[in-house]
């Protein structure tokens, strides 16, 4: 009497959960696109440059091409990453073990769809509060902030590199443009926080 089959345990259907986080993250590069591209239109119709330097466009012209050109490439990883999944969907030769080991490795590497949604929900918010703070607490401190989210938060990156990077970000782009490129950046209004230069 031979033994019975054992039974295999049921897998994740990944292509649908990695299907919908492509679909929310294409969705959240499109929105970040479109704003970028607003920022520019908007900061063409004022100077961007003067006799004295860069003029009151200039900023927000970088600042959105920047956005764009970012979004841009964060869509087209995003549809790389979903041909090369079709592909290894569609060309798989592997025996039903090596399969089902597979899906468990995919499965334990790749957020669900809850996690892929409000990740990318968590950059929209995190630019709309920056936009909401920004002449309130200042360049530096609020630019500062948000690299340490995304840096160390949403990136997961060590703090011996997100420290160097977001202080690079904040008060370093805020002297490159004050001091050098003359384009003034807000500085904080509260007293405390502007008398000591942020």
């Amino acid at each position: 009497m031979s033994e019975p089959e054992a039974l295999s345990p049921p897998t994740t259907p990944m292509p649908e959960i990695s299907a919908g986080v492509d679909r929310v993250s294409l969705a959240a590069q499109g929105a970040l696109g479109v704003i970028g591209i607003a920022v520019v239109v908007e900061s063409t119709r004022l100077n961007l440059w003067t006799t004295f330097g860069p003029g009151p466009g200039f900023f927000p012209f970088v600042l959105g091409a920047g956005l764009v050109l970012l979004a841009a490439t964060w869509a087209a990883q995003t549809v790389r990453s979903m041909r090369a999944e079709r592909g290894a969907g569609a060309a798989t030769t592997a025996t039903p073990d090596e399969d089902r080991q597979e899906q468990q490795l995919a499965a334990e590497a790749a957020p669900d769809g809850a996690a892929g949604k409000s990740h990318a929900l968590a950059i929209i918010i995190s630019l709309v509060i920056l936009a909401a703070i920004l002449n309130f607490v200042g360049f530096q401190l609020s630019m500062l902030a948000f690299l340490i989210f995304h840096l160390r938060i949403l990136g997961r990156n060590r703090w011996r590199v997100t420290v160097p990077l977001a202080l690079v970000g904040s008060v370093g782009a805020f002297h490159l443009f004050s001091d050098l490129l003359l384009v003034p950046l807000p500085y904080s209004a509260l007293p405390a926080l502007a008398q000591i230069g942020l």
